[in-house]
């Protein structure tokens, strides 16, 4: 093999480019079913990456649980969403609710999985089928053999108050209920996991935070001012 070359010049340049680089171009041909095997292949890399660090940070997480505790685990769930989220939730609080809505929606694309929304007086109701992070954790069997993350088993605020806890899901109680409510005075989403682990998981956000009802603060340890 040595000195024998496996690819031209030009396979390699090819290789190189970007997956939407490649889609672009087959559209600018006008080959559009090429130009929709670009878009799956992307797809797929999305996804390939995204799974990568969800397991990545669950493993992280149940490292931290086993071996340090609850408190541990709740301040290092705090540290590392104040990082990511903080910044998010300032943007969003400079934006309309329009904008707040749209910006969610294109968050949640993120998870590359279906969702639905619908709106009513009161809220927006975000229904994931599943949820395209936890939900499939769940669902792919990585709470079981040979992995085992962990699922926290006492109830307590970063578990909505439920016993045996997926510890994936508990980073929606700290980063969009007790870490906003603590930053803005209520929380920038209202999150319903579902009854059976890895159904839809569905998320309420309320237009008017004067109206989310005070039993959503108190499952996560907070107080309605």
């Amino acid at each position: 093999m040595a000195g024998e070359r496996l690819f031209t010049r030009e396979e390699l340049d090819w290789m190189a480019k970007t997956t939407r680089e490649k889609a672009a171009k087959a559209i600018d041909a006008d080959d559009k079913e090429e130009a929709k095997n670009f878009c799956d292949i992307m797809y797929k890399e999305l996804l390939w990456i995204h799974d990568g660090y969800r397991n990545w940070i669950t493993s992280l997480l149940t490292y931290i649980g086993k071996n340090f505790g609850d408190e541990t685990l709740e301040d290092a769930l705090r540290e590392t969403c104040t990082t990511w989220q903080k910044p998010l939730y300032e943007k969003s609080k400079r934006a309309d609710l329009k904008k707040r809505i749209q910006f969610m929606a294109r968050m949640w694309h993120s998870h590359a999985f279906p969702f639905h929304i619908e709106e009513d007086d009161e809220k927006f109701i975000f229904t994931n089928t599943p949820c395209g992070s936890g939900g499939r954790l769940i669902n792919d069997g990585f709470y079981d053999e040979p992995f085992n993350f962990l699922k926290v088993e006492k109830a307590q605020p970063m578990t909505y108050g439920k016993e045996n806890f997926p510890v994936y899901c508990a980073h929606c109680a700290v980063a969009e209920e007790m870490l906003t409510i603590e930053w803005g005075g209520y929380p920038a989403a209202v999150t319903f996991p579902p009854e059976k682990p890895g159904n839809d998981c569905v998320h309420y956000i309320y237009k008017n935070p004067e109206d989310i009802p005070e039993e959503y603060y108190t499952r996560v340890g907070k107080e309605k001012k």
